[in-house]
């Protein structure tokens, strides 16, 4: 190891006076820092030491602290030694480079910050009696053997920059410490990126660290925690003590291991693990709690126990890819939260235990190679095609829940080479579609059946409904079998309604934003354009595209709105909106026309009542225009779009989700009569918008394809005749802005069916007419508003309100103006 090596300090030194803290002379001898005193000494930039004896720099009395801008090289010893510990600074302009060590510290420890370059023909740091070492970014540590040695004291190491070796350690923790590489760090090992000694240290990776053998070595009881990526070729992370610990969030890779565990270590997951195995457990007693990816390459194993008995465990987000291994231990498994596990599970002893736990979900299949498999939760032992094959046994008990599905092309089914223990409740789950009468075996059991289910029962997912026949499924066992005989019905599917009411609400959003753009164009025309990152949206595709037009409207001198909605229809659901608009428009005549472009985003998201969830965000550009009539103003406008949707629904086994693609056009129109009586405005007004929303067809992705729907593309209209009121005032206060309250009421006819009723296709082609309930059509409006003005300026505020029979729904708009 780093500084085992014994030194010759007779070569001829060049010793200036004490009082001298700057060397800015180059110098081909070594240079004693003793004469500087405790320093600081600084080595200036430009200055070049430089020596072919055992050290370029050296310190044979007391610490010093030194800082180098210059070039220190040695041609056949070391850069720079510290004989009783000390600092050294190497600065962004300086170099050290050495033929044995860079920096070389003994008999105390030392500092080293580096924003330059180090490197050395054995290791570019070696700390003897442990300290610190800082790579701020851009800074480089390289060592032919170790980047970076801590040796035999305690060792602290920050890294920004890179750390490298060629045979070695990129940077070693020999006797304990901590490591913290950041998301801009890198070490880059020989041999290991990081090696942890055997008296544990602490290492939080948010960058990369790689080694051709092993990326992070954990000799000692210490602790890893990593968000960034770490890779090896044998294993990414390997542990050999016990009492280690490693938590992953980011990405680790081996060849042949992802992570390898010793005996008592134990590994969290939530990020990516891979590798021929993906975890290797070669010890007794280690544990694994996963709720990300684990996956195998070449065929190999995901998990596998082979150094005696372990523990996995998987929580809701796991997944994993290959098959575990239990190495003929008697392992433990246990499924926690929810999920689905397809992976097969092999080589595991009598006694190995897989448990479903209590308040844990999960649908299972393949081949599971168990001592016993027991059920505590809500289990689904095979799906539609690909049944659970268990060698071993099966018990449920009484808190447990077996969930069978059931389907017009068959069931889930699981078969057991040993016993079945049954205990707790059996629930049918029906798939949509048409059923002819069947029978058949769900569950068999060749070592014979015992117990019995406390009750059995047939579930409807919220939303579904048995539209013809009796959908009771009847239950027989005879020894070893439990069997399933059902009747001619259909079943409806879960929530279907809610693609209905996603297009009805988008339909009804599209016509509110062309009347919102009606309101605008009668406002008084506003001060500083408001930043792209001030306006709702986020960071989507979308977002960016109309934010980058709003701005250049505005700053062309027009308007800038932002804006929200709520809606709200009890029994079926609730939506909320939120989005901006901006345009520029100017007068093009004498008469007084004025026409001007807009461009909106919004984003919408609606929950139903059976727990269905629709999101949308849409773009629209558009055009729009004004007309004095005499004492009448007609405005107009026109809005077309592109809608993204996301939609997801339960359905009993699992969720399913579809991405419908779509477009929107609407477009208002509006006679106003401005009025003026004792001092108040009033606007009488009358009006009419429409707006039609058109969804492509859509395939739904299910956890399970029986639950899975269809449907053609279809489309929506909402036809909305008005009459409006509004009185306001102006006040003018001393520093000469105009203030404007306004009250109004309106009401509204809804002449269209924008949640008129559409088709939906079942896994096994059953169609089904679906919608959602009529909107009554007509609703009464209050509205409240404040707008301040002055010169070329103005902000508007307004609120409203509607409400009907079965629907209530509100608005906030805020506005601001800028006329040139």
């Amino acid at each position: 190891m780093a500084g085992c090596a014994a030194l010759s300090l007779g070569a001829a030194l060049a010793a200036p006076a004490r009082a001298q803290s700057v060397i800015a002379t180059s110098q081909t001898t070594t240079v004693d820092l003793a004469g500087y005193g405790a320093g600081p000494v600084s080595i200036t930039s430009g200055t070049t030491l430089s020596s072919g004896g055992p050290e370029t720099l050296m310190d044979t009395q007391g610490p010093v602290t030194l800082n180098n801008a210059g070039s220190v090289n040695a041609a056949s010893g070391v850069g720079i030694y510290l004989g009783a510990g000390g600092a050294v600074n190497n600065q962004a302009a300086g170099g050290i480079r050495a033929a044995s060590y860079g920096v070389l510290t003994r008999n105390a420890a030392a500092s080293v910050s580096n924003a330059g370059v180090i490197a050395a023909g054995d290791d570019g740091v070696s700390l003897n009696a442990g300290g610190s070492v800082a790579n701020a970014a851009g800074g480089s540590i390289f060592g032919a053997h170790i980047g970076v040695y801590t040796g035999n004291g305690v060792g602290v190491v920050a890294n920004s920059g890179v750390i490298s070796a060629r045979t070695g350690d990129a940077v070693s923790l020999y006797s304990g410490g901590s490591l913290n590489n950041t998301a801009s760090g890198q070490l880059v090992g020989g041999y290991t990126g990081v090696f942890e000694g055997g008296k544990g240290a602490s290492v939080q990776n948010a960058g990369r660290i790689s080694g051709p053998v092993f990326g992070a070595y954990l000799a000692g009881p210490g602790s890893l925690t990593n968000s960034g990526t770490i890779a090896g070729g044998l294993a990414g992370i390997i542990a050999v003590a016990p009492g280690a610990s490693v938590t992953n969030t980011g990405l680790v890779h081996g060849i042949t291991a992802g992570v390898r565990l010793g005996r008592g270590d134990a590994l969290t997951n939530s990020g990516s693990i891979s590798g021929a195995t993906g975890v290797l457990v070669k010890g007794v007693g280690a544990s694994i709690y996963d709720t990300g990816l684990i996956a195998a390459s070449n065929g190999g194993a995901a998990v596998r126990f082979a150094g005696g008995a372990g523990s996995l465990t998987l929580g809701t987000g796991a997944s994993i890819t290959g098959a575990i291994d239990g190495g003929g231990t008697d392992s433990a498994i246990a499924l926690t939260g929810s999920g689905q596990l397809t992976s097969d599970i092999a080589n595991f002893g009598a006694g190995g235990v897989l448990n479903v736990a209590a308040g844990a979900n999960w649908t299972a299949s393949g081949n599971w190679m168990m001592g016993t498999v027991i059920n505590s939760g809500i289990f689904q032992p095979g799906i539609i095609g690909a049944p659970l094959n268990i060698t071993g046994n099966f018990v449920q008990l009484a808190s447990g829940t077996l969930r069978v599905v059931v389907t017009p092309t068959g069931v889930s089914q699981i078969n057991i080479t040993g016993t079945a223990l049954l205990g707790g409740r059996l629930v049918y789950v029906l798939a949509p579609g048409s059923y002819a009468p069947a029978a058949g075996a769900f569950l068999t059991a060749n070592g014979g059946l015992s117990g019995s289910f406390a009750s059995v029962s047939t579930q409807l997912t919220a939303g579904e409904a048995v539209v013809s026949g009796n959908a009771t499924v009847l239950a027989i066992d005879p020894p070893g079998i439990f069997s399933y005989r059902l009747g001619a019905f259909s079943v409806a599917p879960a929530d279907d309604a809610l693609f209905a009411r996603a297009r009805q609400q988008l339909t009804l959003d599209a016509g509110r934003t062309s009347d919102d753009l009606l309101n605008l164009t009668q406002d008084t025309p506003p001060s500083t354009c408001p930043p792209a990152g001030a306006l709702p949206g986020g960071r989507s595709t979308q977002a960016g595209i109309a934010q980058a037009l709003a701005g250049a409207f505005c700053g062309a001198g027009g308007w800038v709105e932002a804006s929200g909605s709520a809606m709200n229809q009890p029994g079926g659901y609730n939506a909320r909106s939120a989005g901006f608009m901006a345009g520029a428009g100017r007068a093009v005549n004498d008469a007084g026309t004025t026409l001007g472009l807009a461009v909106a985003y919004d984003s919408s998201s609606l929950n139903d009542a059976q727990g269905g969830t629709a999101n949308a965000q849409t773009i629209r550009l558009g055009a729009y225009g004004a007309q004095p009539l005499g004492r009448f103003m007609l405005s107009g406008d026109v809005l077309g779009g592109f809608i993204s949707t996301d939609t997801a629904r339960a359905t009993g086994a699992g969720a399913a989700s579809a991405r419908p693609e779509g477009s929107v056009v609407s477009g208002a129109a509006r006679l106003a009569m401005p009025l003026r009586l004792a001092g108040f405005g009033l606007l009488p007004s009358a009006g009419v918008s429409v707006a039609q929303v058109s969804l492509g067809r859509f395939s739904e992705r299910a956890q399970q394809g029986a639950f899975a729907l269809t449907g053609p593309a279809t489309s929506g209209t909402s036809i909305k005749p008005y009459l409006r009121l509004a009185v306001s005032h102006d006040y003018v206060s001393a520093a000469h802005v105009v203030w404007t309250p306004q009250l109004g009421l309106g009401v509204d006819y809804e002449a269209g069916n924008p949640g008129r009723a559409m088709r939906v296709i079942a896994a096994d082609g059953s169609a089904y007419a679906t919608g959602t309930k009529r909107l009554d059509p007509l609703a009464g409006e209050v509205m409240a508003g404040l707008s301040a003005s002055r010169g070329n300026v103005s902000l508007v505020l307004r609120y409203s309100a509607q409400v009907a029979g079965n629907w209530t729904a509100q608005s906030a708009e805020a506005a601001l103006h800028i006329l040139f």
